[in-house]
């Protein structure tokens, strides 16, 4: 009996957990979003990095319950924000102003995602590190690549209506797919991760099905100049010039949103490839840390 208990208190713990990313989060990429991150790195590790990415998954595993495979490895930081743990927020972006009051406010201030992407690659490395440690450091720089890559990650608009700076789009009320500001719209990759009207994300079938999807329409050969930029801060300020050019410009407080609007259009366009550049970035990462 108290086998079958314990079995039964994971399964509700398990169920809690995913019940909790049902609705689209506004914490990086959603859920989806950082899956699909993962899952593309996946196809593009060398068997040695393969190897020892399943060890740590399954020392996370025996650390957290209710993180059973790589693809809740990709959003457990996620899970610790949600859970009121905000030790760590500031590990998933980086301000860099913006906008007609952007003068005056200094962007790059420890901690923030170009740093923590740095600080968890040197904890997998450091053989000094204990596995339960390395473990943890690996979902962070999982989850921090893809973050990296999500332009309103990258940026803070300052301007009259926010003269101390819009949160990356989060203080942008806007109405839209589930969401309530700018930023969550990019987190959920203006709909692309999933539908724009329904709310429940794909399954687990769905996911690998777009991510393959993704990768044959954006190929490892269209960015043969972009995977050759190995640091973070480049990443980032790539991230800044999207989110001045297409992110920001012509957005209004409370714009509703369409499927069809062309910025919506546009800007799956650009999550997708983003989403598809963090995978092929993140493989690249993992295997060298693994080399």
């Amino acid at each position: 009996m108290r086998i079958i208990a314990g079995k039964l208190k994971k399964l509700y713990t398990l169920l809690c957990f995913l019940m909790g990313f049902l609705p689209l989060m506004s914490y990086g990429w959603n859920a989806v979003g950082h899956k699909l991150v993962i899952l593309i790195a996946y196809d593009h590790l060398t068997p040695q990095a393969k190897t020892q990415l399943d060890i740590y998954k399954t020392a996370f595993a025996r650390r957290f319950d209710q993180v059973p495979n790589i693809e809740m490895m990709a959003i457990w930081p996620d899970v610790l924000a949600m859970q009121g743990n905000k030790r760590y927020s500031p590990w998933h972006y980086v301000d860099i102003p913006t906008g007609a009051l952007a003068a005056g406010h200094a962007p790059w201030g420890n901690p923030n995602v170009v740093w923590a992407i740095g600080q968890a690659e040197q904890k997998i490395k450091d053989p000094n590190t204990l596995p339960g440690t390395k473990a943890k450091h690996l979902a962070f720089l999982i989850h921090f690549v893809g973050d990296i890559h999500q332009p309103l990650h990258c940026a803070e608009r300052y301007s009259p209506e926010f003269p101390k700076g819009d949160r990356g789009g989060n203080a942008l009320q806007i109405k839209a797919a589930h969401v309530k500001n700018l930023h969550s719209f990019w987190d959920q990759g203006l709909g692309l991760f999933g539908s724009f009207y329904k709310r429940y994300p794909p399954t687990p079938k769905q996911r690998r099905r777009i991510a393959r999807r993704l990768e044959e329409r954006y190929p490892m050969s269209q960015f043969k100049q972009q995977l050759t930029i190995t640091d973070p801060k480049q990443w980032a300020l790539e991230g800044y010039a999207l989110a001045v050019k297409y992110a920001y410009p012509g957005v209004k407080a409370k714009q509703i949103f369409k499927a069809n609007d062309p910025y919506v259009q546009t800007g799956r366009e650009i999550a997708g490839r983003q989403i598809v550049l963090a995978g092929y970035r993140l493989a690249a990462v993992l295997n060298r840390v693994f080399a």
